[in-house]
């Protein structure tokens, strides 16, 4: 017995910061001192510590000790931890050098071997890197040269090792976050340095989505950059590391099952030049639809036939309540703006003339009317687009110079020459469409959107309600 399970995503979110790591053999360092006249040291210790780190600026250790003095560890009858204090050099067997009497002293034998010791001293400077490292290893040796006349007993040094990691200013390393992509390992890490740099190319990529830019947040609620856009870097910030996350808009449009399903939703979370084909539920005729400069619109004529007797219902067309078209006449017996008329064509793509009565359900079939378009033909959800200066038809001619022709037109929205209706016969049939608005230009005028062969599309036209023309429904209520 097999069972289906749901695929299920995980994401796995990684905050890597700088790590310093600091490894010391020992607490304490033991010398034996037993003085002996005229050597330099008397025994010494060595003492090895090992640093290593992520950080790609490495990483600066240094050595302070608390003194340079040697100071007993048994309390005096004073109450105090007395301090032998610092000879200079002495004749009978001292020589002048930095390593004077009484002093405890160091050297680095990882880089000199054979350097004299040192005295101890404030920020000694031990090591340093300008890259990741392991584990790099420094070898230290302690020694102490004193008085023949001290007394025997125990004397103290506290030394102090710090390890920082190297502060670089004026560099940024940006990360690219794919945020749902289908290639997430895509891009690697780009490192700008002040005063900044382009970002790279966007290469991630998602199947039916567009890529929008980047933003610093991954819901885009942050700062939103384009693609290849300019990145400004301080040259005075410490370096730092910035998350961008790549923005994305789906096409929603072919995701309802029907165009009545479609909605306001579906339309604004989609990119525009978002596509997809939808099904009329009233007859079960197909159509394109896209997002074009930010309106859904259909990209083929209505291809849905009124007949006389007809009941519409607001579940499926866009009235306000249910209405039955009591006569549906033909456009070719004439013209008429009290009767519905409509002529259906035999030429693929041509879809149903309307004059616009039909056009509106009935809704405008009087001689004199000045009032906009409030029920239409369209689907339920969709609805005749406005036509005015910078109304709807304005705007999906590319807002286009308002009443002239546009040979720029956008390509998506497909228009077809079906020609038009006019005094009972059909003319430009080839040659031009037009496409009905909801908008009234006069009393008897309405606006609709014109498209010519030969010079493209025209947002201004308006003419006789009685003319049979095409209908493109847009997505809104």
């Amino acid at each position: 017995m097999t069972r289906d399970v749901a695929a299920e995503s995980v994401d796995i979110t990684a905050n890597i910061k700088p790590t310093l790591q600091v490894l010391l053999p020992a607490d304490n360092i033991l010398l034996n001192l037993s003085p002996e006249y005229n050597l330099e040291a008397f025994d010494s210790q060595d003492y090895s510590i090992t640093v290593g780190t992520n950080s790609i600026t490495g990483y600066n250790l240094t050595l302070t000790a608390d003194s340079t003095d040697l100071t007993r560890t048994e309390m005096g009858q004073d109450g105090t931890f007395a301090k032998i204090p610092t000879l200079a050099a002495l004749a009978g067997g001292y020589t002048e050098d930095t390593f004077t009497v009484n002093h405890w002293g160091y050297k680095n034998t990882t880089t000199d071997a054979n350097a004299n010791y040192m005295p101890f001293s404030t920020n000694i400077n031990l090591a340093n890197t300008s890259k990741p490292t392991n584990g790099d290893q420094i070898d230290l040796n302690f020694a102490a040269k004193v008085d023949l006349e001290q007394p025997a007993g125990t004397y103290k040094l506290s030394l102090n090792f710090q390890a920082t990691t190297n502060v670089v200013l004026g560099v940024e390393n940006i990360i690219f976050n794919g945020n749902g992509a289908d290639n997430p390992d895509a891009m690697t890490v780009q490192t700008i340095p002040a005063p900044g740099a382009n970002l790279n190319a966007n290469q991630f990529t998602r199947a039916n989505y567009l890529f929008l830019g980047w933003n610093t947040q991954a819901d885009g609620q942050g700062t939103t950059y384009t693609d290849q856009a300019n990145y400004a870097v301080s040259g005075t910030d410490e370096m730092k590391t910035t998350v961008l996350y790549a923005q994305w808009a789906g096409n929603y449009l072919g995701v309802a099952p029907s165009l009545q399903e479609v909605t306001v939703e579906h339309c604004t979370n989609s990119y525009d030049g978002a596509t997809a084909t939808q099904t009329d539920v009233r007859d079960g005729k197909t159509y394109t639809i896209a997002k074009i400069n930010g309106i859904c619109t259909m990209t083929q004529n209505l291809d849905f036939e009124l007949t006389t007797g007809m009941t519409l219902s607001p579940d499926t067309t866009n009235v306000k309540s249910t209405k039955t078209i009591a006569t549906v006449g033909a456009l070719s017996s004439g013209n008429t703006d009290t009767e519905a008329r409509i002529a259906t064509s035999s030429t693929s793509g041509y879809g149903t003339y309307y004059n616009y009565c039909a056009a509106t359900a009935g809704e405008i079939c009087v001689d004199s009317s000045t009032a906009d378009a409030t029920e239409d033909v369209c689907p339920a959800g969709w609805r005749l687009p406005t036509g005015g200066q910078n109304q709807e038809q304005y705007i999906l001619n590319n807002s286009y110079t308002w009443q002239q022709y546009n040979s720029n037109y956008p390509r998506e929205f497909n228009p077809v020459a079906a020609g038009s209706y006019y005094n009972g016969s059909l003319n430009g049939s080839g040659f031009y469409g037009d496409w009905w608005s909801s908008t009234a230009n006069s009393t008897t005028y309405r606006y609709y959107l014109y498209y010519n062969t030969s010079n493209g599309l025209y947002s201004g036209h308006n003419n006789y309600r009685y003319s049979g023309r095409s209908v493109r429904c847009v997505l809104g209520s």
